[in-house]
């Protein structure tokens, strides 16, 4: 589990040494910045995933941008995330950022419906009145042909 890109939270500098925080602290109490870049970017990797999952769930019952760009958030910083990534993480990533995707292209199509409403529905009006009216058309002939039949074996 540890080999997986993961920073363990105690580590042994050798065999006959207590066990030390691996805190990013040296031995004179200075801190390393790139011991807490390193942990804060493997947390990041393991959290972002989870981040835009929910942020996603969230934004299915909110339509809001602004859980689009905590997802988008997210699967940045799972695609960001270190070495030692399996390939599922990996896919789920992938499949996640394919997610966000599809999500910002709805929210788009959904911001284009509700700022002209009237035009949206005026083209949907003109589309389904058509296809409406041919297939009442199509329904009319076939009941004339219907009862034109009927009369000629009535009358013949």
């Amino acid at each position: 589990m540890w080999g997986h890109g993961y920073i363990r939270p105690f580590q042994r500098t050798s065999e006959r040494d207590e066990v030390v925080p691996n805190s990013g602290a040296h031995p004179e109490g200075v801190t390393s910045s790139s011991g807490l870049a390193a942990r804060a970017v493997a947390t990041a990797g393991w959290l972002g995933p989870w981040i835009a999952l929910a942020a996603l769930g969230l934004w299915t019952s909110e339509p809001a941008g602004r859980w689009l760009a905590l997802a988008a958030l997210g699967v940045a910083a799972a695609l960001w995330r270190p070495r030692g990534r399996g390939w599922w993480s990996l896919a789920g990533a992938v499949f996640l950022a394919l997610v966000t995707l599809f999500a910002f292209d709805g929210q788009r199509r959904v911001e284009g419906v509700l700022a002209d409403f009237d035009a949206y529905w005026a083209e949907r009006d003109t589309v389904v009145g058509r296809m409406l009216g041919q297939r009442l058309d199509r329904r009319l002939s076939s009941g004339l042909a219907v009862t034109d039949d009927l009369v000629a074996r009535t009358l013949g």
